[in-house]
C-alpha cells in the first residue's frame, strides 16, 4: 500500500467495521474517585507508557473484544520530533501497542492538520512511519467536510455550533494524546487545545470570538475518555509551530480528567519563560467554569509512577 492510500483510509475504509456496544462517544471514563487523579512518569517513552498504562489499571477494561480505538495526536505541522511541535512518535507507538495488546482490532489515528501537505507532516514528525509498521493502525487525515457532522454546543457561551469528526460517534475508546508546548495565542497547547483538530472550520474561533472561551465551550462536547500528555521535548517558545527553545523534559502524564491533566501539564515547564498554574491559562479556566474538570492543584492527586 502506498503512503497516500495508507493515510487516506478515511471513514469509507472502516465503514464496514462493527462497533461493539454502540461506542461510547464523548464520555469520561473511569470511576468517580479517579476523576482528579493524574499519573506522572519520567524517562524513555516506551517505559513511561508502560508505567502509565499499568498505573491506570491497563486498557482492557476500556476496550471491548475487537474494539475500535481512536487516538488524536498532534500532527499539525511538518516538524521533526525534537522540535516538540508534534506528538512524539515513540510514545504514540507505545500507546498504540498497548491498545492492540488490550484487544483492539483497529486503532485509528486522526488529525485535521494545518498546511497543504499531510504527507509531509506525517513524514517529518515520524508519526507516519510509526503507524505504517502496524497493520491494525489506520491514519485518518480529516481534510474534507465530509468527515464532519454538525454539532450543537448547548453549554456554549460563544461557540454555539460547529462541525465535529463523525468518527467520534463510532469508536469504543477515544484517547487524546497531545504534545505539551508553548502557544502564542493561548499560552500553552496541551490536551484541550489539541481537540481543535477534531473540528472542521477553526477560523471563526480565531477571528470571530474569544478563542479561549471557544476552547472551553468545545471541551463540553468533545470529551476524551483518557488523556496521555507527552513532554519528551518541550517547545518552550515560538509555539505552536517552532522551531524555538527546547527543553528535554522527559515527562509524561495520564488521566481521565482532561482539565486536571492539562493543569499539571502547565507546571511541567516554563512556557514562554513564565512559571504558571492551570488557573493562569484562560482556556483551562473557561473549561473549569464549564465543569469539564478540575483545575485547582490542591484538588488534584498527582501520582508518580515508574
Amino acid at each position: 500500500m502506498d503512503r497516500r492510500s495508507f493515510i487516506r483510509t478515511g471513514i469509507g475504509a472502516i465503514g464496514g467495521l462493527v462497533f461493539p456496544w454502540g461506542g461510547m462517544p464523548f464520555n469520561t471514563a473511569g470511576s468517580v474517585e479517579l476523576k482528579s487523579k493524574v499519573w506522572l512518569a519520567t524517562g524513555e517513552p516506551d517505559q513511561a507508557a508502560d508505567a502509565l498504562v499499568e498505573a491506570i489499571g491497563g486498557l482492557k477494561s476500556f476496550i471491548p473484544p475487537d474494539g475500535i480505538v481512536l487516538i488524536k495526536p498532534n500532527i499539525a505541522f511538518p516538524a521533526p520530533p525534537n522540535w516538540g511541535a508534534t506528538t512524539d512518535p515513540d510514545f504514540l507507538s507505545a500507546v498504540i501497542d498497548f491498545c492492540i495488546e488490550a484487544g483492539a482490532r483497529r486503532v485509528i489515528i486522526i488529525d485535521h492538520p494545518v498546511g497543504t501537505s499531510a504527507e509531509r507532516n506525517l513524514a517529518r514528525s515520524g508519526i507516519g512511519e510509526a503507524c505504517e509498521q502496524k497493520p491494525q493502525v489506520k491514519v485518518l487525515i480529516a481534510d474534507d467536510p465530509s468527515f464532519f457532522r454538525p454539532c450543537e454546543i448547548t453549554k456554549g457561551k460563544v461557540l454555539k455550533t460547529t462541525h465535529i469528526a463523525k468518527i467520534l460517534d463510532k469508536v469504543d475508546l477515544f484517547i487524546n494524546l497531545p504534545t505539551a508546548k508553548h502557544h502564542s495565542g493561548t499560552g500553552v497547547s496541551l490536551g484541550l487545545k489539541n481537540l481543535m483538530g477534531l473540528i472542521w472550520d477553526r477560523v471563526p474561533l480565531h477571528e470571530e470570538m474569544d478563542l479561549n472561551q471557544a476552547i472551553g465551550d468545545l471541551s463540553t462536547v468533545i470529551r476524551p475518555q483518557l488523556t496521555f500528555l507527552e513532554a519528551r521535548y518541550a517547545l518552550l517558545t515560538n509555539g505552536p509551530t517552532g522551531p524555538g527553545q527546547i527543553a528535554e523534559v522527559g515527562k509524561y502524564l495520564a488521566g481521565f480528567d482532561p482539565v486536571a491533566v492539562d493543569a499539571i501539564g502547565v507546571e511541567l515547564a516554563r512556557w514562554g519563560g513564565r512559571i504558571q498554574t492551570g488557573r493562569d491559562i484562560p482556556h483551562l479556566a473557561k473549561a473549569y467554569e464549564q465543569e469539564v474538570g478540575e483545575i485547582d492543584r490542591n484538588k488534584i492527586d498527582l501520582i508518580e509512577v515508574s
